[in-house]
């Protein structure tokens, strides 16, 4: 995706997020976990879908459904993407699973 500067991490990829939950993340706040929406995109096929994350208002607002996965082709995508805020991931990794949301990778 890209690269930032983190004051935590130093250089490190960039994750992209909804505005909400950047700002939770950044200001150490706790959101439910209902509330926290993983969308999965199918970037290439080789590579396995990249996960971006959504508080739920922010889900039904850019009606992304997240009951299946999107192929970067889709529609929504478009839509997504303009919805989505930089974070850092490894900053916002720590703060999902500090929230209840297991973030290991599928077996």
């Amino acid at each position: 995706m890209g690269i930032m500067i983190c004051e935590t991490h130093g250089r490190t990829g960039i994750g992209l997020v909804s505005p909400l939950l950047r700002t939770a993340c950044i200001d150490n706040h706790r959101v439910e976990r209902d509330q926290i929406v993983a969308v999965h995109v199918t970037m290439l096929d080789d590579d396995p879908p990249k996960i971006f994350w959504l508080d739920s208002s922010a889900a039904a607002r850019l009606a992304v459904p997240a009951d299946r996965m999107l192929d970067l082709d889709d529609d929504k995508v478009d839509t997504l993407f303009a919805g989505l805020e930089p974070v850092c991931w490894r900053c916002f990794d720590d703060w999902l699973r500090l929230n209840g949301v297991d973030t290991s990778p599928p077996p």
